[in-house]
């Protein structure tokens, strides 16, 4: 649900932009969008990185990570903006400065796309209980193999899924 979220989110915006940019642009003031851009920006990564450090590995806060991130980029996309508006205004090219914004917006949602499109594959993989690669499996079932000749165990079920989600550096 969250990747639906975040792709509808960033197909609207391109939507939007590119609205903007067929009616002329629009007029932007650079010192607001310069500031609401950085207090947002850096309020964004700093969320993502507090809730990462206290759930490494929960899919849910990944999730949520994910979405915090994106808004941080998108703010931080935004104060890029800014700044290259106010140097248009300043050069006197108000009318160029005007596409600034709903550029800089398509810009940001192809640099996001990554992020609904990896959330809505791990929601799949999960809904389909998606299983391992074979080389992870191979490794699961040496692990298993060992385990049971140290401790004379029977042959056990083994049940598996990866989370796309999770950090690959645990299946190493």
């Amino acid at each position: 649900m969250q990747g639906l979220a975040i792709a509808g989110t960033l197909i609207y915006a391109v939507g939007d932009a590119i609205v903007l940019i067929g009616s002329g642009g629009s007029p932007v003031d650079p010192i607001v969008i310069a500031g609401y851009g950085a207090v947002t920006a850096l309020a964004g990564f700093a969320v993502a990185i507090l809730l990462r450090r206290r759930a490494p590995a929960s899919d849910l806060v990944a999730a949520e990570c994910a979405q915090w991130r994106a808004g941080a980029v998108l703010s931080a996309v935004m104060l890029i903006g800014a700044v290259i508006a106010a140097a248009l205004v300043a050069a006197g090219l108000e009318s160029v400065a005007d596409y600034v914004d709903p550029v800089l917006v398509l810009v940001a949602c192809v640099v996001l796309a990554y992020i609904p499109v990896q959330l809505i594959a791990a929601g799949v993989n999960e809904l389909l209980e998606g299983a391992p690669s074979r080389d992870l499996t191979e490794r699961i079932h040496e692990a298993v193999g060992v385990v049971r000749a140290d401790f004379g165990l029977g042959e056990p079920l083994v049940r598996a899924y990866v989370s796309l989600t999770a950090d690959p550096s645990l299946y190493e």
